[in-house]
């Protein structure tokens, strides 16, 4: 029992504890309820740039660039660019050189303004025609195709003098006992092997004078928490790679596992260590490797979330509270594309009450975005269990730690994006680029 249970009034006096792992490492309280995060207020953030806000420790971030990049070594490290992708940022991804993949025309604008290397960007085809006649004038170091349509499209646009080197999506088994719907979208997202369309997507390739074929991507498409299903699908990935040297005398040197690795959501979370995940991720493939008489592969992997999501914040409003029985609903501002991915990952995150403190005790509350309690609106659940106090009310303002996916807020719902903040050195900053970019592709969907 803590002493403000035993002393109720001393709850107004108290703030809530900063759960360590889901909140930047020198986040810490400030009177009446303020977090600083960065040396800067998150109430004074609020009010200078609105709700919802996605705040970005920059130093944080920076920091954990470089611990993976220590961690992994000779393993290359893809940040993804629907995860805290501006000027800025990228700038930060150069500089402890990691590779930056690229999902979307906004996202290959951004990188450009920023003078990103062209040559460590991983481009995906289904950004569209656009970005891939783009990625390849500036000579994009990967372009990553995942159906016969951007094979066609990629050939098409290739230069024979300058063939642009291209990696193939291939979908995995089910791995460790994953769900039907997650085993659906890897399938979908990349050539199903067991079906021969990758082995024909390897000849189509092979036979496209602009492309040439460097490697497979083994897409995991749901993070998860332990290192194996990325063993498994590396496996699937180099025995695939085997049997196209036998077939087509084909030396393929590139094995990227994408899909993310599970970043903390909630308090109590137990997450992989990245030292272990990157031993067992080169004791796996060395063993492979010797087991198929082949040489050993460049890898890459794309952390994902593990890597942005706890260097950023949400800042939200609430809206309306709705008490249903013991059940408590919050509604707030932001918005999230994300739903699925959101229900793939339990939606489990913390909130904190930042506009003040509050001498009533906790109650479970579900965070819902904006919008979803309407009867015939898609209901997207930001939070599904968290402790706020019981007194909660229209017009506080909430901080949701561990939100690192700055792209999913909006697009989907074709609504303005959240403004993006950067924090760092006592002082906060717009990054415009990235906001630019968003509303532009969210203008190019509407029209």
């Amino acid at each position: 029992m803590t002493l403000a249970e035993i002393i109720p009034s001393l709850r107004s006096s108290l703030p809530r504890r900063l759960e360590p792992g889901l909140w930047p490492s020198a986040a810490h309280h400030l009177p009446g309820g303020d977090v600083s995060v960065g040396g800067a207020s998150l109430v004074e953030v609020a009010a200078r740039y609105g709700t919802p806000a996605v705040v970005v420790d920059v130093a944080e971030f920076r920091g954990r660039c470089a611990g993976l990049r220590r961690v992994f070594g000779d393993i290359d490290i893809c940040h993804s660019g629907g995860m805290l992708l501006a000027a800025d940022t990228a700038s930060v991804v150069q500089e402890q050189g990691l590779r930056l993949g690229i999902y979307c025309e906004a996202q290959l604008a951004t990188t450009v303004a920023a003078a990103f290397p062209a040559d460590r960007l991983v481009v995906y085809g289904d950004a569209g025609r656009t970005s891939l006649l783009r990625a390849m004038s500036i000579g994009a170091g990967q372009i990553v195709l995942a159906s016969m349509g951007e094979i066609e499209v990629a050939a098409r646009l290739g230069n024979p003098s300058r063939p642009q080197p291209v990696s193939l999506s291939i979908g995995t088994g089910t791995v460790d006992g994953v769900s039907d719907l997650s085993t659906h979208r890897r399938a979908s997202r990349g050539f199903s092997i067991d079906s021969g369309e990758a082995a024909e997507a390897v000849r189509r390739i092979l036979a496209s004078p602009g492309l040439r074929l460097v490697g497979v991507q083994c897409r995991v498409d749901a993070p998860f928490a332990t290192v194996a299903p990325y063993e498994q699908a590396g496996r699937e990935g180099l025995e695939f790679v085997r049997a196209m040297r036998d077939e087509n005398r084909v030396e393929l040197s590139e094995l990227h596992l994408g899909g993310g690795h599970n970043t903390p959501v909630q308090p109590g979370d137990d997450r992989s260590a990245s030292c272990e995940v990157a031993a067992r991720l080169r004791r796996g493939i060395a063993q492979v490797c010797t087991e198929l008489l082949l040489p050993a592969p460049h890898v890459t992997i794309e952390p994902g979330r593990s890597l942005a999501g706890p260097a950023a914040l949400t800042i939200c409003r609430v809206l309306a509270v709705r008490r249903f029985g013991e059940r408590t609903i919050v509604e707030v501002d932001a918005r999230t594309g994300g739903v699925a991915t959101a229900a793939r990952q339990h939606a489990a995150r913390a909130a904190h009450l930042l506009s003040r403190l509050s001498p009533s005790p906790d109650v479970h509350v579900e965070v819902i975005a904006s919008g979803s309690l309407g009867a015939n609106s898609t209901r997207g659940v930001l939070v599904r269990d968290t402790l706020l106090p019981a007194d909660i009310a229209e017009g506080d303002l909430l901080a949701v730690p561990s939100i690192g996916d700055t792209g999913g807020f909006a697009l989907a719902h074709r609504l303005p994006c959240p403004a993006l903040v950067a924090v760092a050195d006592n002082r906060s900053w717009s990054l415009a680029a990235h906001r630019g970019a968003q509303d532009a592709q969210r203008r190019r969907r509407v029209s």
